[in-house]
């Protein structure tokens, strides 16, 4: 994974599969729980 100053740094990384669940927090304490199903397997290395 590409990081810079905008995206910030990786914290961890594992695999997982379609039955997990992912729970992302920010920094500034914003909470995003979803299922792997959910999330694009489809790469990009584009940055807006």
């Amino acid at each position: 994974m590409q990081t810079s100053d905008r995206n910030g740094e990786l914290v961890g990384a594992i695999q997982l599969t379609e039955q997990h669940e992912i729970l992302l927090i920010s920094d500034q304490g914003t909470l995003v729980r979803t299922r792997a199903a959910e999330v694009s397997q489809v790469g990009r290395n584009t940055r807006a």
